[in-house]
């Protein structure tokens, strides 16, 4: 199973979650929160950017880290991915884009648009000691951090150059052998980068490093399509292999493919409702309620 979560800015409900058995077909399953005390109404160009959601092995609960545009960081906790979360504040003035990493030993990583690596508490909900500041003065901006293991290094994934439309953005890789460092950049920095040259999807961010039962590598990512950017930045998938020197690739280069082999997972198809009188507890877009009424 694969889950995802969508920033909202100012909409609430917010935070809604999506799952996958498939990597192709997703389908909304819950919302993080149904209102939120710091979201103003109408305010939807700020409050709530670059979410992460993963999952505690010490409480077996799923965790959504969503920052408000002020950098303070809320972090929602349950049982199930569909919810329902309750919540904690993790501190203010954290940053955005938050990134999460639970290691092989019940250890959990924390870090945000800072570069600023913490060690988090076992359940994930507070934040326990500082453990390296990464040197990210090379670069204008460290957006969408995300570490993850692989072999024998961790890798820190992070974009530079914005994500607005026909900004020059980017996914760029560190990698180190320990947490605490030295994290070295990978030579063929940046890894992937698409703006203003004719491809269909530019300004690829936001990387995540997704693998599959069978040992297949993904990037999940977003990207802008040129003329359509109303759609927003919308989901990638793109393969990846790795080097004999160990680090990843996406099989089709740095520029978004507009095609590419699927995960070699069973298809699991999504079939939505193509016609809802709204006199049942099943709706048109695959929710199922509970009482009736509820959307």
């Amino acid at each position: 199973d694969y889950y995802s979560v969508r920033s909202t800015f100012g909409w609430q409900p917010g935070l809604p979650i999506a799952h996958s058995r498939d990597l192709l077909h997703w389908e909304y399953i819950g919302h993080g929160f149904s209102s939120h005390p710091k979201l103003l109404p109408g305010d939807t160009r700020l409050r709530i950017w670059g979410v992460e959601m993963g999952w505690n092995p010490n409480t077996k609960q799923f965790l959504i880290y969503a920052p408000t545009r002020e950098g303070e960081v809320f972090v929602y906790h349950a049982e199930r991915p569909e919810g329902p979360y309750q919540v904690n504040s993790l501190g203010a003035n954290l940053g955005i884009d938050p990134g999460f990493f639970a290691d092989a030993d019940g250890r959990l990583y924390f870090l945000t648009s800072r570069a600023l690596i913490y060690e988090l508490e076992p359940d994930g909900l507070s934040l326990k000691r500082p453990i390296v500041q990464v040197d990210r003065t090379p670069y204008r901006l460290f957006e969408g951090p995300d570490i993850f293991k692989h072999g024998d290094y961790y890798y820190l994934l992070f974009s530079d150059g914005g994500t607005l439309p026909h900004e020059p953005s980017t996914i760029s890789t560190l990698r180190a052998r320990a947490i605490e460092g030295p994290w070295g950049a990978d030579p063929a920095n940046p890894v992937m980068f698409s703006t203003d040259n004719g491809a269909r999807f530019e300004s690829p961010a936001h990387g995540t490093l997704i693998d599959t039962p069978s040992g297949e590598w993904y990037l999940g990512y977003h990207a802008h399509e040129p003329g359509y950017y109303t759609l927003g930045r919308q989901f990638m998938l793109e393969p990846v292999e790795w080097t004999a020197d160990g680090w990843w690739r996406p099989v089709g280069g740095k520029v978004p493919s507009t095609s590419a082999t699927a995960p070699s997972l069973p298809s699991v198809p999504l079939q939505l409702l193509q016609s809802d009188e709204f006199d049942g507890t099943v709706f048109a877009a695959g929710h199922v309620s509970t009482e009736r009424g509820e959307t």
